[in-house]
């Protein structure tokens, strides 16, 4: 069971603060179990020149469509990953609203097929139009996958800046996109990032594209006979440097709960699936995961990290729990509630040393 809390509808932030870099920052450490408080602008003064900050750089696709079929039934579909045979994973509802075989319409001459349903939860579509690209409808008439505590999930034009990260733009082909943003790296500012290599301290980058992980209630992933399964880049290069970082005392912060996730896969990955004779000469590639991180997980690559405060219940949390301790976890949302934080996906983070 995931460690749970009571969150009052008043503490989850409905815009992100501006400047990003001026939301709160809970600093936790893990040793004494002291907590403290300030703000991300100045994580420079709690970090040390031997740590290596690790964003991810995905970036947030317009996954979202609201549409309105003939009978006036508006329908949401949400996509989760593309298929290699030009189609889409994807979740809706009304689930009653997407059968196989139906046709929504987008916008005039555009339109989204349901081809199949793949699970109780997904769907498989694929796009229809005489003139546009795939592409060119997801951008035209998708929305920015804000999560569904945040008015409703209606994006505007500002969800397009305040839900995308800084290190989005460094993707490229590494990417194909997520379905949700990692948030604590919405925090970072250019300031903020020049205030931190200022102090001497190094960042690195993983991609780990984030799907159906960030939409299932951890009790659902401990009850299911599968987990959220997401892509990340496998980096072996990249899996060496650190390793060496940390062998010359180096400390890994992983930003944001898919970092865990991405590092912590690719080092089981390594341990499993290939030769320590020929690791470092492995190319780069895309792979699945299905790493579920609850308590009693032995982290092997991060030493510290900075997260946002998480749903209830939810997987990202269970991470923290594991990584944190339940008792302190505990001691440390009881602070931010009591201390007017702000919650979820636009709202403040903590610090964990």
């Amino acid at each position: 069971m995931a460690f749970v809390y009571t969150l009052p509808q008043e503490r989850i932030a409905k815009r992100p603060v501006v400047p990003y870099d001026q939301a709160k920052l809970l600093i936790v450490n893990r040793r004494n179990g002291e907590i403290g408080e300030s703000v991300f602008a100045d994580l420079p003064n709690f970090l040390n020149a031997s740590d290596k900050l690790i964003f991810n750089r995905t970036f947030v696709r317009k996954a979202r469509f609201l549409i309105v079929d003939d009978r006036g039934r508006e329908i949401e579909i949400l996509l989760l990953r593309r298929r290699g045979d030009g189609s889409w994973l994807g979740s809706g509802r009304p689930l009653k609203a997407l059968l196989a075989g139906s046709r929504l319409p987008i916008a005039e001459g555009v339109f989204v097929e349901i081809l199949q349903r793949s699970s109780p939860r997904e769907i498989v579509i694929r796009f229809q139009a005489d003139n546009l690209t795939e592409d060119q409808i997801i951008d035209r008439f998708g929305l920015m996958p804000i999560p569904p505590y945040i008015r409703g999930g209606k994006a505007d034009q500002f969800d397009e800046s305040d839900y995308q990260t800084p290190f989005s733009a460094l993707s490229g082909e590494s990417s194909s996109g997520s379905s949700a943003a990692p948030t604590a790296s919405l925090h970072f500012t250019p300031a903020l990032l020049e205030s931190l290599a200022q102090a001497g301290i190094s960042f690195d980058y993983i991609t780990l594209d984030l799907g159906q992980y960030s939409f299932v209630e951890a009790e659902n992933f401990i009850n299911a006979s599968t987990v959220g399964v997401e892509e990340y880049l496998f980096d072996p290069k990249l899996l060496l440097r650190l390793e060496k970082w940390r062998e010359n005392t180096g400390k890994i912060i992983a930003v944001g709960t898919s970092v865990v996730r991405a590092l912590e896969s690719g080092s089981l990955f390594k341990l499993g699936g290939l030769e320590a004779t020929n690791f470092p000469e492995q190319i780069a590639s895309r792979q699945p995961t299905d790493l579920f991180i609850s308590k009693g997980f032995n982290f092997r690559m991060v030493d510290k990290l900075i997260t946002n405060f998480h749903m209830p219940g939810s997987t990202h949390l269970l991470l923290v729990e594991a990584f944190l301790g339940e008792e302190l976890l505990e001691k440390s949302y009881r602070y931010a509630l009591e201390n007017n934080f702000r919650f979820l996906s636009y709202g403040d983070g903590m610090l964990i040393v």
